[in-house]
C-alpha cells in the first residue's frame, strides 16, 4: 500500500501538526483524499485546487495552490497539462449551463504558490512562477490574466 506523504503544517512556524491527545501526525486533505492516495493503485491521482468562474463575463480558469513556495511534481504538471490542452482546445464551444447555452473561454491553468500559506502571511505570491504582490493575484481573479 503505497504511504500518504503530505502533512498539516503549522501556518506559523511551518512544523508537522500533531494531534494532542494521541500524538499522531494530521495528513493533508481531506479523509478521501487520504483514503484514495494510500490504495494498492499504480497510477498517479492529483485534484485541482479551485476553479475560478466569473459566470457574468463567460469565463474561467483552474488554479493549483502551493505553500511555501512549492512546486507540483512532474506527475502533477503532466496531468494537469493534458486537462489544460482539452480545456483550452474547447475554448468558444456553446455550452449548457444554468442560464443557457453559453460560449466558454477557458483563461489556462496558473499555479499560485505563497512564500508562507496564503496572501495574509506571505510577503509574495508566485503565478505560474513569477514572484508578484498579493494586488496582482486579486487582479488575476479579476481578468482572469497574467499580463
Amino acid at each position: 500500500m503505497r504511504e500518504v506523504h503530505t502533512q498539516k503544517k503549522c501556518g506559523t512556524c511551518g512544523e508537522d501538526l500533531i494531534c494532542p491527545k494521541c500524538g499522531t501526525s494530521s495528513p493533508s486533505g481531506s479523509n478521501f483524499s487520504n483514503w484514495i492516495r494510500a490504495q494498492p493503485i499504480d497510477y498517479s491521482i492529483q485534484d485541482i485546487d479551485y476553479v475560478v468562474h466569473d459566470f457574468k463575463r463567460g469565463w474561467f480558469m483552474t488554479l493549483e495552490e502551493k505553500c511555501y513556495g512549492a512546486m507540483p511534481s512532474k506527475p502533477q504538471l503532466d496531468t494537469h497539462f493534458m486537462v489544460y490542452q482539452m480545456l483550452k482546445h474547447s475554448n468558444g464551444m456553446d455550452l449548457k449551463t444554468m442560464r443557457g447555452v453559453r460560449k466558454a473561454d477557458y483563461r489556462g491553468h496558473h499555479i499560485v504558490s505563497f512564500e508562507k500559506t496564503s496572501p495574509a502571511d506571505s510577503a509574495w505570491v508566485s503565478i505560474d512562477g513569477k514572484k508578484y504582490n498579493t494586488a496582482r493575484l486579486l487582479k488575476l481573479f479579476e481578468d482572469g490574466s497574467v499580463k
